[in-house]
Formats: structure tokens, sequence, C-alpha cells
């Protein structure tokens, strides 16, 4: 049995470590914070959310440079030509530990073959007033190599929902959707203070996050916060046309950093571990009031 389902107070949370170590569920008194999985698709698109490990975003036509070597992933998101979010929200995740409020779910990537070699936990503690996830990365591999982490949450009610949060950019991307400008946000994608999500077509990494976010549903009473530590400072934000999701997306890189990083650009959040170095940090999501 690999799903879990941990309760603190009027809170909830459902992960489940072979299906990509995603969340399934995250509720408060019935009401569902994250879009609940359906029970029976097995698209991870279809999950609350997934891990993002060990990069997020599209890497663009599956290569990137680094260190003057090129290195070549699997492309995973056909029709695409990319490699995306990398490999954790599509392999299972072993269970380390787990009780009535938390459970911890481990990732090795490090066969011989393999681009990045990694370990990669998931803590989730349920407290009565919030869920905090942290999330670790241990480079296994011989040599220097770089790195990302985040989590890719659904939220539903996308007709009723506000956003709230304070970015100072955006990624403009390609054709093919992989970020190549940054450009300070222009108003009709500006959500610093309580935009209707329906407002907003998105599919976009914004940069300078402040680390703090809000979703109201006014008409349910209901508000989440979203807060994360300084690791996470980019934010992911989806809004697809004429879909009844959307996704606000703690991240600690933008997509296609691993490229972007060599090229010289500053801030893609990308870190480049050493052979045993870790990176880790934690995200928070506390359900409120609505405004």
């Amino acid at each position: 049995m690999t799903q879990q389902t941990l309760r603190a107070g009027e809170l909830e949370l459902v992960v489940d470590g072979a299906r990509g170590g995603s969340i399934m569920a995250f509720r408060q008194r019935g009401f569902d914070l994250m879009r609940p999985w359906d029970g029976v698709s097995e698209d991870p698109r279809t999950y609350a959310s997934f891990p993002l490990v060990p990069f997020s975003g599209r890497v663009d036509h599956a290569r990137f440079r680094f260190e003057g070597r090129s290195y070549a992933l699997a492309p995973n998101f056909p029709p695409e030509p990319h490699a995306i979010h990398g490999d954790g929200w599509t392999s299972p995740w072993q269970t380390i530990a787990a009780d009535r409020a938390s459970a911890e779910l481990e990732l090795v990537h490090d066969a011989p073959g393999d681009v990045l070699r990694y370990r990669a936990t998931q803590l989730f503690w349920l407290y009565p007033d919030h869920l905090e996830i942290a999330m670790s990365l241990t480079n296994r591999g011989p040599e220097p190599m770089p790195f990302g982490l985040g989590h890719h949450p659904y939220f539903g009610d996308r007709d009723q929902a506000r956003l709230s949060a304070g970015v100072s950019g955006v990624w403009l991307p390609d054709d093919l959707n992989v970020p190549k400008q940054l450009e300070p946000v222009p108003p009709l994608w500006a959500f610093a203070r309580d935009r209707p999500v329906d407002e907003l077509v998105l599919d976009h990494v914004f940069q300078g996050w402040d680390g703090k976010a809000r979703i109201d549903w006014p008409e349910a009473g209901r508000a989440l916060l979203i807060e994360a530590d300084e690791l996470y400072r980019h934010l992911v934000v989806y809004v697809p046309p004429g879909q009844p999701f959307f996704c606000v997306e703690p991240v600690s890189m933008i997509g296609d950093g691993f490229n972007l990083l060599t090229d010289g650009v500053e801030g893609t959040g990308v870190r480049v571990l050493a052979p045993g170095e870790s990176m880790r940090g934690s995200m928070y999501f506390r359900p409120a009031q609505a405004a």
C-alpha cells in the first residue's frame, strides 16, 4: 500500500508514493484546497500536485549544455520535443517513514547512465493549520551538475478563484513554449492584488517572487496562503484556456534554466551542486478565510 492518508485537525492530505510521490488530495472540512485526483486516470496531470525533480519546466529539445559538454535527456511530453519536469513526477517513490500526520518519501536516480544522478526526498508534515512540504536533493554523480526543485499543485473552482502574488518579471517563451526573454509584467498578466483567475490565460514563469501567494474563493468563504523558503523565488502560473483548473507552482528555477545559465543569464535559480552537495527548502500551504 503506497497511498498514505494524513490527518491533523480539520486537514486531510493523501499522498501516493507509487504515483510519482504525488499529492492526490488536500482538503479542509470537505473543501478541496487542491483539485483532487479523480481516482481513475493515471496521468500525473490529473493528480492534485506532483514534485518537480531534478528540474522544473522544459529543457529545450531535451538537451542542455554545461561546463563545455552537451547532455541529452529523454523527451517525455509528446508531441513536444522537450524534456519537462524531470523524473520525479513519473517515477515511483519509496516511503521511508510515515505516521498519522507525516510521511517521508525518497527517490534515488543513480544508474551509471543517468545524466543527472541524485537522491531526492519529500517530507510532508500536516499540522492542524497548515501543510509543509520539505524537499531536498543531493547530487550523487561524480561531478558538479545543475539541479532544480519545485511542486506543481492544481486548483479547482477557477471561475470563482482570485489570485494575489508579488513578482517582478515574466519570462516570455518562444513558439515551443521555452522561456527566452525576461520582461516586466504587463497589466494583462498582473495579479499583484486579488485578480480573478478567469481573466488570465497563462503558462509562464515569473521571476522575483517574494515567496507569498494567496488564492481566494470568496463564494465558498475559503482561501489558501502559499509561502516558500528562499530556495523558491520563481512562480509558474498556468491558466489554460477552456479548462476548469489552474496551477500556481513554487519553483526554484526558470524553464530551460540549465541552458540559460550556460549562456550567462543571471537569476535563473539553477543550483550547481558538487558531488555529495545538497539543496533543500520548504513550501507551506495554509488555509484561511476568504478576504
